[in-house]
């Protein structure tokens, strides 16, 4: 077999089963176990009255609260990988 470097390895197409991107050795899809955890890096709130109607600004968008020194880690605990999907730019 040719040398696979910079192709991806078995984990991706099982042709090249002697790469492994565990080893991250020339794998395009590999991902560094250096970010295995998930955390929380923002959090927003909001207020409502009894009926779910939000507290708004003048312009009529909803007023949008920070809880400052408030450990909300907790929030990520047992959250898969796979249910995240990455945020669009704005």
């Amino acid at each position: 077999m040719s040398d696979v470097r910079n192709k991806p390895c078995m984990s991706h197409y099982p042709d090249f089963d002697h790469h492994c991107a565990s080893k991250g050795q020339g794998c395009e899809y590999y991902e560094s176990e250096e970010y295995n955890n998930i955390e929380v890096f923002s959090l927003t709130f909001y207020k409502a009255d009894d009926d779910g109607n939000e507290l708004l600004n003048d312009d009529g968008s909803v007023k949008i609260f920070l809880a400052n020194n408030y450990d909300y880690s907790y929030l990520a605990d047992g959250l898969e990988e796979s249910l995240l999907t990455e945020k669009p730019d704005d």
